[in-house]
């Protein structure tokens, strides 16, 4: 097995995936680890008409990835009822990592800056 494939392995069991961490129920675990593996293991994914090759993918996923950007994207598939396909469920995941320094800045201002002028 190559080192990145070792050091995914490891980030699920010890990270995204540790017996600390709580999800709302089993399946929702089964699920987002299900989702995981089929992001590590693409060939490419197409995102707003941008194509992301498997060693961009890859890279994102150990050198950027946290765990907060898979429960954002779990918090945004339960915000819509689970209505959404395994296939937008991992894109949401990817979504989520790609913008996720963003989204935290916004949250940020909005949590910390809001009054602070």
């Amino acid at each position: 097995m190559r080192n990145e494939c070792k050091d995914f392995f490891f980030l699920l069991s010890a990270c995204y995936f540790h017996q600390e961490r709580k999800y709302s129920s089993d399946q929702v675990r089964e699920f987002a680890m299900r989702a995981m593996i089929s992001l590590w293991q693409r060939k490419r994914i197409t995102v707003w008409a941008i194509e992301f090759e498997r060693e961009f993918i890859r890279d994102l996923i150990i050198n950027k990835m946290m765990p907060e950007d898979l429960d954002r994207a779990i918090a945004e598939a339960e915000r819509k009822r689970w209505q959404i396909s395994f296939e937008d469920f991992v894109e949401l995941i990817f979504v989520s990592v790609l913008l996720g320094d963003v989204l935290v800045d916004i949250q940020f201002e909005r949590t910390y800056l809001k009054g602070a002028c």
